[in-house]
């Protein structure tokens, strides 16, 4: 049985995912493709208070998303979980320009596979009263079995 948690918070969202079962895969032999955030990145992150966050508008396929990604890793297989923390750059359309990791989980293929679903998260513009504006988010991911 399954248990998906997607929560919008004021400072960003938490992207939570429970799943028992084993369909996992192995990320053997696979090149790390890791962004780190800069100190730009890390000061983009700052957003005035009048700017209205932008807000998940997909979050059956994140879902969706999160689940897969997280089973298609050894840590799933072998219940170790994991929090990333990730700056998403969301333009003034609202979708995902890019992704970078602020807060490690410690283990790469957890890193890429947040970025994985960092990757597919839609968004409704971030606002500056009427106008859309681009904006970067600080997203917390965490994956764990229970």
């Amino acid at each position: 049985m399954k248990h998906l948690r997607l929560t919008t918070l004021a400072t960003g969202l938490i992207l939570a995912g429970c799943a028992s079962g084993s369909n996992a895969g192995s990320d053997a032999g696979l090149e790390p493709s890791v962004e780190f955030a800069t100190p730009e990145i890390r000061a983009a992150l700052e957003t005035p208070s009048h700017i209205v966050p932008p807000e998940v508008s997909n979050r059956a396929v994140v879902a969706r998303a999160l689940e897969d990604e997280y089973r298609a890793t050894e840590e799933f297989e072998r219940r170790i979980s994991g929090r990333i923390e990730v700056a998403i750059f969301v333009d003034a359309s609202g979708k995902v320009q890019r992704a970078a990791i602020l807060e490690s989980s410690g283990r790469p293929a957890l890193d890429r596979a947040a970025l994985n679903v960092a990757a597919v998260i839609e968004f409704t513009p971030a606002r500056d009263g009427d106008r859309p504006v681009p904006v970067w988010i600080a997203v917390p991911i965490n994956f764990a079995q229970r």
